[in-house]
């Protein structure tokens, strides 16, 4: 899994840096100036990242997850 999922993050960083993007920007602007549909796949995505991680490494997992600025801006 770690192998997969690092050949897809580096594809991913590829095509970003291609564009000249974040994941935070593309996703961020996705979910603002989306429709509906983009609005839905946003959340299901980051809902899935927080799912996980708290899954995994219980509530600290969430806080690790976040910068210690995104952090303070949720609490």
């Amino acid at each position: 899994m770690l192998e997969k999922c690092s050949g897809l993050m580096a594809s991913l960083s590829d095509i970003l840096q291609k564009y000249q993007e974040t994941i935070s920007r593309v996703l961020g602007n996705s979910f603002i100036l989306g429709g509906e549909a983009e609005k839905g796949q946003v959340r299901d995505i980051i809902s899935g990242v927080v799912e996980m991680v708290v899954e995994a490494k219980s509530n600290r997992g969430f806080s690790e997850l976040l910068s210690s600025e995104a952090n303070a801006c949720v609490l």
